[in-house]
């Protein structure tokens, strides 16, 4: 993957956009110093071992030591660099080799705290500096000597640690995983207030803000930790405190009672993309589509409309969503994609294999929601059974590539692009060696160490095999872009001859009437001269003038008008990117980031809920 995506040409990309100028200048510097061999080494030591990165809230009643933090300094909140480096490592020679043109001792300070040298380092003349030391073997740096400072502190027992903080052990426990790459811990109380405090000092009370909160209320840490041996684990907790949960978060953890994923076992073992959610509140939803209705509805009233978007939707359907449609569904909805065999007529693609399920649980009702919506659209489906299960499906022009089709399997309603992956679904339901917990690349990705039973969401992706079924697309829009770029250079240069007036018989249609009535105007202007001269009334003759005059004016504007008319016709096919540029970027940033794509084998994603957390665990199988 890193090798591939490796191969992208940023530079290209950004020196074709003229607004990135100034990053591309930004880039080749910061590039020229990693180039030094010096510094890079340097950089390797820095950051090697071991890097820690923390954010806290800024302590702005709290004086600094050196008694010069600035007001942009003390608005900013505090933020540690922390890197364990080798003892070889002079900080402030590091340093010096970032800042060229700066001598040993310009715009430096040190002052001792505590037993140790705080070094400062000027910002440029932003007022600002960065502050940092060594405390054995790991280096500290922040922005203000506040930061350096907390640290000292804490490391000497003035203050107490993060190890000390009780909601810090609580998560904590996640980090047991064996040697983390990466370990990632926030205090999400602290920053949901924080962004609260910021939205609501920045504009007028909004109740979709309020409820957006409200949704998030409650929870309290997060962790992360990310492994890396034959797969790439990225392993979240998310804790809460289920007494202040509140709205339709409390309502969701209250009413998940999570069940066994049963849609599994229906599901083709070769499928591309599979993804099911669980505990699924329906009726919730429908609540809460109906509310955002009718808060649009007194926005703006359509003229004609009763107001009530949601019951005439229901209105058209002949349905009552709440009454008809919700008590036949389960909690479960899900969906799953595979490669077709069937190619699209005109096109020359071949048709996904699409599906989408639902969990019922009346069947009956099931059955007569159909039926109504059938009979609303007046038509009737064609049948066919298949080792005991009914497939319904309508014909179109399409052939079998896109025949939409419905059928009940066990407790769960399906309906697809075409009949293909129906009869799939029903093969892998009755022969567990061809169902989803069959394949290999599943059972490594979606193996999952939490209990199964208390599992709400899954997804499972194979993006290399999916990019590669599908790569005659992209082949496909930039034969197209280079096609169209054909036409378009062909009608430009129509374009250009309609605008001399010589080849569009509209506009030559128009100049030949332009200079018959010129002609007139001017044996007219001759008369009115010769009739002037032997002393004789022109007033009739003047008249008539000046009405040919309008007519020759006329004549003209619609030649513009006619002119510009064809201008704006072809501005947009102009707007066609350069097949050239287009091949150039398809080659340097396109296809290598596709290719790096196609290195993701599978991934695979769960997500639990217990008491007081949800768990997401992330598998990815790169290849090898």
């Amino acid at each position: 993957f890193g090798i591939r995506i490796s191969k992208i040409n940023l530079n290209l990309l950004l020196k074709n956009n003229p607004s990135l100028i100034p990053l591309t200048h930004t880039m080749e510097v910061v590039q020229g110093h990693f180039n030094d061999p010096a510094v890079s080494e340097y950089i390797r030591k820095f950051l090697g071992r071991e890097v820690m990165i923390a954010v806290y809230k800024s302590e702005t009643a709290e004086s600094t030591f050196s008694g010069e933090d600035s007001a942009d300094e003390s608005l900013l909140p505090d933020v540690f660099f922390i890197s364990r480096v080798p003892s070889d490592i002079k900080l402030k020679e590091f340093f010096l080799r970032w800042r060229p043109g700066t001598s040993r001792d310009s715009g430096w300070q040190a002052m001792p705290y505590r037993d140790h040298i705080v070094y400062f380092l000027a910002v440029g003349d932003t007022g600002l500096k960065i502050a940092f030391t060594r405390i054995g073997d790991v280096f500290v740096a922040g922005l203000g000597d506040r930061v350096v400072r907390r640290a000292i502190d804490v490391y000497e027992g003035a203050r107490p640690s993060l190890a000390k903080d009780t909601r810090f052990h609580w998560p904590s426990k996640g980090f047991g995983r064996p040697d983390p790459a990466v370990s990632v811990y926030w205090d999400t109380e602290k920053i949901i207030s924080f962004i609260a405090g910021a939205i609501r000092a920045a504009q007028t009370p909004d109740p979709r803000v309020d409820d957006a909160l409200n949704r998030v209320k409650g929870f309290t840490t997060a962790e992360t930790s990310v492994t890396w041996d034959e797969l790439l684990n990225i392993n979240s907790e998310m804790y809460f405190n289920p007494a202040e949960l509140s709205g339709d978060t409390k309502a969701y953890v209250d009413g998940c009672h999570p069940q066994n994923n049963q849609s599994l076992f229906f599901t083709p073992k070769d499928v591309l993309v599979y993804q099911w959610v669980g505990c699924v509140d329906f009726g919730r939803y429908w609540q809460n589509v109906r509310k955002e209705a009718q808060r649009l509805a007194q926005e703006k009233q359509p003229e004609g409309s009763s107001g009530d978007a949601a019951g005439d939707f229901q209105t058209s359907l002949g349905l009552d969503i709440e009454n008809d449609v919700i008590p036949a569904l389960g909690g479960e909805i899900g969906w799953f994609v595979n490669t077709g065999s069937q190619f699209i007529p005109l096109i020359g693609v071949k048709a996904p294999q699409v599906a989408i399920f639902v969990k019922i649980k009346d069947q009956a009702k099931a059955e007569q929601v159909i039926s109504v919506l059938l009979n609303k659209m007046s038509v009737q489906p064609q049948k066919e059974i298949r080792q005991g299960a009914q497939f319904n499906y309508f014909l179109t022009p399409f052939g079998g590539a896109v025949e939409p089709a419905y059928t009940i399997l066990g407790d769960y309603f399906i309906i697809g692009l075409n009949r293909d992956i129906l009869k799939e679904a029903v093969y892998a339901a009755e022969d567990t060696r061809a169902a989803l917990t069959a394949s290999p690349s599943f059972q490594k990705t979606v193996k999952s160490s939490h209990d199964r039973m208390s599992q709400v969401g899954i997804f499972y992706f194979k993006l290399g095999e999916l990019l590669e079924s599908y790569s005659g697309l992209i082949d496909l829009a930039y034969n197209w872009i280079s096609t169209r770029n054909e036409e378009v250079q062909a009608q430009a240069a129509s374009a250009g001859s309609l605008a001399s007036g010589v080849t569009d018989e509209k506009a030559m249609a128009l100049n030949e009437e332009l200079a018959r009535e010129q002609k007139i105007s001017a044996v007219l202007e001759d008369e009115i001269w010769d009739t002037n001269l032997k002393g004789e009334d022109t007033s009739a003759r003047e008249e008539e003038l000046k009405r040919q005059k309008d007519k020759v004016k006329s004549l003209q504007t619609r030649i513009q008008q006619a002119k510009e008319s064809q201008r704006s016709q072809l501005v947009p096919l102009r707007k066609l990117p350069d097949s050239d540029h287009v091949s150039i970027i398809r080659r340097n940033v396109v296809n290598p980031i596709l290719e790096a794509l196609k290195t993701v084998q599978a991934l695979g994603a769960d997500v639990s809920l217990k008491k007081d957390r949800f768990s997401t665990e992330i598998q990815v199988q790169f290849e090898k």
